[in-house]
């Protein structure tokens, strides 16, 4: 989801700003990156769109793009936060990656091994991590979601970020990697804004 900023006089519904972290008038597109943090597709999302709602969209793009036998992975952050959307992309043919909204008990430090990913440019990625199995209740506790959590802990501050995935990859870097390397595509956005004019007003032109 990239918030566009609106500045005029048109009553607009407002959007959470990440970038100077304010909810005002805003427009919202939704954008489907690759790994590398470049664009594949976007489309301007309906005002007060969910980022759960538009993950079921951007589901059924991908589909008609891959063909029915691949397994992509859809990274997305909190904003996209739904248990229950997490199994219906599962049972459409779809790993999830997502940060847990609602942390657990931290994990002991005993849990946590060294890992290093290589990335395809041959830089080094050093994590901490711990991997086990977890099961997120939904709907008032009548279903459980069960996945893979992730958990990578800073050495210097002992601060816990949790990842939940449905990754069977058996080395627990490559998914951190691929989490932690999202913001590719906010170093995207940031891009497009400096140099194509992404969020500029296009005209002065309006329509109900």
């Amino acid at each position: 989801g990239h918030v566009r900023a609106y500045h005029g006089g048109r009553e607009v519904p407002k959007a959470h700003v990440a970038r100077i972290r304010l909810s005002m008038p805003a427009e919202l597109d939704t954008w489907v990156c690759d790994a590398n943090g470049d664009g594949v597709l976007m489309w301007g999302a309906v005002p007060g769109a969910s980022l759960v709602g538009e993950l079921r969209t951007v589901a059924g793009e991908v589909r008609s793009l891959v063909g029915n036998d691949a397994r992509p992975t859809i990274c997305f952050d909190r904003g996209g936060w739904s248990p229950k959307l997490f199994k219906e992309l599962g049972l459409a043919g779809f790993d999830i990656l997502t940060y847990r909204k609602k942390p657990a008990p931290s994990e002991p430090v005993s849990a946590f091994r060294p890992a290093v990913h290589t990335d395809a440019t041959g830089r080094e990625h050093h994590y901490l991590l711990a991997d086990r199995q977890v099961a997120i209740a939904y709907e008032g506790g009548k279903h459980r979601f069960t996945c893979r959590q992730i958990t990578r802990r800073d050495p210097d501050t002992d601060h816990q970020t949790q990842v939940l995935t449905t990754r069977d990859d058996e080395d627990p870097a490559v998914i951190a990697r691929l989490m932690f390397s999202r913001w590719n595509q906010v170093n995207f956005f940031r891009y497009m804004r400096a140099h194509y004019g992404l969020d500029a007003l296009d005209t002065y032109a309006t329509q109900s």
